[in-house]
């Protein structure tokens, strides 16, 4: 029996797979445009995950130079219930340093 239907796996639909290319994306030189638009996927995709949003913050602090949208995201992550010191403590110092 010929297989009819196609399942469509682009654009994959697994946040871990976008924050993954969001990371690779933000160490090459170059892509800081894309790996934030791959971590913004990420979070968009699963968006009750607070450490999608915590790496979205941290990379939006230290990737792409914007803390005020930085304190946005940790802010998400943390009232999404971060267990990350890491997250915190930026959000810390970015409220601090406004």
């Amino acid at each position: 029996m010929p297989h009819t239907a196609r399942r469509s796996i682009w654009p994959p639909k697994c946040a871990l797979y976008w924050a993954d290319l969001g990371c690779v994306l933000w160490v090459t030189p170059g892509r800081v445009q894309d790996a934030e638009a791959a971590l913004r996927r990420a979070a968009q995709l699963d968006p009750k995950n607070a450490t999608l949003w915590g790496i979205l913050g941290i990379f939006l602090f230290s990737g792409a130079g914007r803390p005020k949208d930085a304190v946005a995201a940790l802010r998400m992550s943390g009232d999404l219930g971060t267990d990350s010191p890491h997250f915190l403590v930026t959000l810390g110092v970015l409220l601090y340093c406004e």
